[in-house]
């Protein structure tokens, strides 16, 4: 898929996304809980992701706000802590689950 094709959201991205490297600028708005999840956003496949938070993402040298997915709210809130001490982004590269 490379950088042709890329959505907003990563739940059900699969391996057809190994070759592209995703940065996290850092949270812009959560964690919240599925139960707030705008009406017009897609649930995620996976129903163990209960928490999610909008990020500030860049794929490709797009910068666009994307949701992430967690299990659990500390999950969740290990990003956020990692982002309220360091100005470097979070870098996924390879498959994301």
């Amino acid at each position: 898929m490379g950088c042709n094709g890329w959505t907003r959201s990563l739940h059900g991205v699969n391996k057809e996304l190994e070759k592209v490297t995703i940065k996290i600028w850092g949270v812009v708005q959560g964690p919240m809980s599925v139960d707030d999840l705008p009406d017009d956003e897609e649930m995620p496949e996976d129903k163990d992701m209960e928490w999610f938070m909008v990020c500030k993402t860049e794929v490709c040298g797009v910068v666009e706000d994307t949701n992430f997915w967690f299990e659990d709210l500390d999950q969740a809130y290990t990003w956020q802590k990692y982002f309220t001490k360091q100005i470097e982004p979070i870098v996924i590269e390879g498959e994301v689950d």
